[in-house]
Order: C-alpha cells, then sequence, then structure tokens
C-alpha cells in the first residue's frame, strides 16, 4: 500500500508541476484539494492530503474512497484499476545504508532504467523477486541526461479585506499578476465558476459583493488554472435570513422569521417574498455564521428539529437541506417527501453520495412529524441519525477543519424548533426558538 500511495503522489507531483512537494504550502493543498473536486467531485479536505504526502502525522491508511478520488484524478476510474493496470512500481523505493524501512517521501523505482511494463501480477513470488533484482543490476546502466526543470514563477500576490462586518459585504481583493505576462486574468469569489469575474491584468484592485455568510476559498486564476486562493469569511451576526433570487437575494426581517416556537417562514410570507405561488426550487435560507469556539470536524454532535411546512401543492418534494460549513469543506445532509430521494445529493465532508446511483431512502420523510436530525463524528466514525433510527455510517479520516456555520435552506416554506452544537467537551451552542 505505501508503495502505490507514494507511486500515485509522484504522478500527481509530476501532473501538477509545482516543483519539490517538500516545499509545498497550506495554499498549494488548497488549490490540489479545489483541482480533486473538480475533477472528480470528491472533496479531499487538506488536512487528508497533507497526510498523504507526509506533513502530518497519520498512523492508518486512507479510506477508499480518498484512494478512489486520487487514482480518478490521474486517469484511472478507482483505485483497483490503479492498482491492477498503472500503479504496481517495478521495484521497492530506495532505502539508504542506515535505514531499513521505507520512507514514504522518496522516490519510487529505478532511477537509472526505464520502467517495464507487463510485471503479471499472478506470477510465483520467486520470480518477482527475481525481475527486482535484475532492475538493481541495471544500476549500471549509462544515465540519461536529465530534462532541466521547468522554472517556478514566485507566487502572486492576493489578499482581500471586508468592508463590514454585516451583510452584504465588499471585500476589496488585493492583487499583481505581472509576473504571468498573460491578458487572461480572473477573480472568482469561491468554487462556484459562475462568481468568475475577469480583472485587468496590469491593475492591481478588484471588489466583490458578497450577499451571503460563508468561508469562501476566493480565487487567482491565470490562463485557466489556479494560481493562489484567499480565505474571506463573511459573518452573519446571528440568525440572517433570506428568500433566494439572483444575482440578488431578498433580506427578511426577524420578525419575519418569528414563530410560536420555531424559526422559519410561512408560505404567506415566501409567497410575498418570491412572488411566486408554486415553490418549486425556490428557496428560503437560513445563517448562523461565526467562530464556534473548541469546534473541530473530527469531533462534533449536531442536533435540530426541523420540517418542510409548505404542501404538496406548494412544493412537490418538499425537500430541505441542512449545512454544517467548516474551513475546509462542509456536510450536507438533504430531506425530501420519500417520493422524491432520487434526486438527493448528501456529502459527508470528504465523500459526495449521490442519489441517483446510491440508496437515500432513508432520507425520506413524512413532513406532517417534525424530524429530528442527529449528525456526529467522533474520531473516524461519521454517523446520521435521524428521528433516533441510524441512516448513514461510515468511517472517515481527515478533518473538515474547524465548523464555522450553520444554514438550513427549505424548498419553500419551513420550520425550526431549536438546534445544538456540541462535542465530548458539551455543548457549544444551543437555541430553541
Amino acid at each position: 500500500m505505501e508503495y502505490l500511495i507514494a507511486h500515485c503522489r509522484k504522478l500527481i507531483e509530476s501532473r501538477l508541476g509545482w516543483g519539490n512537494s517538500s516545499l509545498w504550502t497550506s495554499e498549494d493543498f488548497e488549490i490540489l484539494s479545489e483541482k480533486i473536486f473538480e475533477k472528480t467531485q470528491v472533496r479531499l479536505s487538506v488536512t487528508t492530503l497533507k497526510r498523504i504526502w507526509g506533513k502530518v502525522k497519520y498512523e492508518s491508511s486512507p479510506n477508499v474512497a480518498t484512494l478512489n478520488a486520487l487514482a480518478q484524478f490521474v486517469g484511472y476510474d478507482n483505485w483497483r484499476q490503479f492498482r491492477q493496470k498503472g500503479g504496481i512500481p517495478v521495484t521497492p523505493p530506495e532505502v539508504t545504508a542506515n535505514e531499513g524501512s521505507f520512507n514514504s517521501d522518496r522516490v519510487i523505482g529505478p532511477k537509472k532504467s526505464k520502467k517495464k511494463n507487463g510485471l503479471l501480477l499472478i506470477a510465483p513470488v520467486g520470480v518477482i523477486a527475481l525481475v527486482i533484482a535484475s532492475f538493481f543490476m541495471m544500476g549500471k546502466e549509462e544515465k540519461k541526461p536529465e530534462t532541466p526543470e521547468k522554472k517556478e514563477l514566485p507566487k502572486p500576490l492576493f489578499e482581500s479585506k471586508k468592508t463590514s462586518d454585516d451583510l452584504p459585504n465588499s471585500v476589496i481583493f488585493h492583487y499583481d499578476v505581472a509576473q504571468y505576462e498573460s491578458d487572461n486574468v480572473y477573480i472568482q469569489q469561491n468554487w462556484d465558476p459562475e462568481r468568475r469575474e475577469k480583472v485587468d491584468e496590469k491593475g492591481n484592485y478588484h471588489t466583490s459583493i458578497y450577499y451571503y455568510p460563508g468561508y469562501f476559498g476566493a480565487r487567482l486564476i491565470v490562463d485557466g488554472e489556479v494560481k493562489a486562493i484567499d480565505n474571506v469569511f463573511i459573518k452573519s451576526l446571528g440568525w440572517k435570513a433570506m428568500v433566494d433570487k439572483s444575482p440578488v437575494p431578498v433580506y427578511l426581517h426577524p420578525d419575519e422569521i418569528k414563530g410560536k416556537g420555531w424559526m422559519g417562514i410561512s408560505s404567506k410570507v415566501f409567497r410575498e417574498k418570491s412572488g411566486a405561488a408554486v415553490f418549486n426550487e425556490t428557496w428560503a435560507t437560513f445563517h448562523n455564521v461565526r467562530e464556534f469556539e473548541g469546534m473541530n470536524g473530527t469531533d462534533f454532535v449536531f442536533e435540530a428539529s426541523l420540517r418542510n411546512a409548505s404542501t404538496v401543492e406548494e412544493s412537490v418534494c418538499r425537500n430541505v437541506i441542512i449545512y454544517l460549513l467548516a474551513t475546509e469543506s462542509a456536510v450536507i445532509i438533504p430531506l425530501s417527501d420519500k417520493g422524491c430521494v432520487s434526486n438527493l445529493g448528501l456529502l459527508t465532508g470528504n465523500r459526495w453520495i449521490d442519489g441517483k446511483t446510491e440508496d437515500l431512502s432513508a432520507f425520506g420523510c413524512d413532513f406532517s412529524q417534525w424530524q429530528t436530525l442527529n449528525v456526529s463524528r467522533t474520531g473516524d466514525k461519521f454517523e446520521v441519525l435521524l428521528n433516533g433510527t441510524s441512516v448513514l455510517t461510515e468511517n472517515q479520516s481527515g478533518s473538515i477543519g474547524d465548523i464555522i456555520g450553520i444554514r438550513f435552506a427549505f424548498e419553500g416554506a419551513g420550520q425550526v424548533t431549536e438546534v445544538r452544537l456540541g462535542n465530548a467537551n458539551g455543548t457549544v451552542y444551543e437555541e430553541k426558538f
């Protein structure tokens, strides 16, 4: 396994062309995380990638979802195919005279001989040993001249500052891309390519308006490549509610979201704000984005009691989406009427689960009753409970980072009666409406 992972790392490094990985920064791993997500739709956290590259100590092996994403990034269908067709190294990694153990940072394979294809996986052990030994004998072959490495340009200037502590919030980006000599320069507000704006390659400042709170990885893009990421943390100052409209949402007054024992939005208010009598694919969102002290993505318990309050005539599927926002990824839990689970998609933090290809029927609800949702991560165990019944359990490595936000999204009318966020040390945030 260590041989294969190290070989996969080298393939990724070669594809990226970023130079020696020992010099990579956290920003480099953030960019790599985005590149992997763009190609595979699997979100690997910065912490997970740092563990793969030996930057963070971790005793156990990566899980299958992580390995599959890495293999897909270098062109294979999954880790199994990588292992069977392209990932087997021809020789063991180098071992120095003073070290008998494998060092995952070392280069795999012979430095002075060409890699041979067609090593049979079913060959007897003695034959494999003979083949391996023959490669060590090839060390005397004439060494081919090395191709000089392409000179790496220094990282471009890319930083931001907010103009307000409230919403909406204009953010001023300070950048310098003169070194690239390109007129194909963009600043992208977050992961969404639709939030991309062309900027003056000879300029130094660009401003963007953020209408929603969150933790956004703004990107500086030159010639289609992400060259830098700057994190923009837009807080909400308590609960902020809005009806989503493009390009500008409709903000709701606190009095409009306060009910008898619940926070939410009624069908009446939703019709007034959205201008629609039918709410399909029209959303109201409720955000509480700020620091939650001590809340780390490897140890948390989140609980909420909620429901979609629309009628079937107003919203056919009556979808609800619950988000736990974090600095490196997010947890996204969807709920819907039982007949609409095919349309659901769920993010565990580092794995996307599609209702088109996996069974998410347990996330179908009877919204005539309140739904109690519990999401937790303890060590490597990630679990989702709905009304006291476990509906998803899986092992998970890495972390989504620090939890910095809670978001509820209702397709039409919806209500929340209580919410709690805590960890092994107790409750960090709790509110009953």
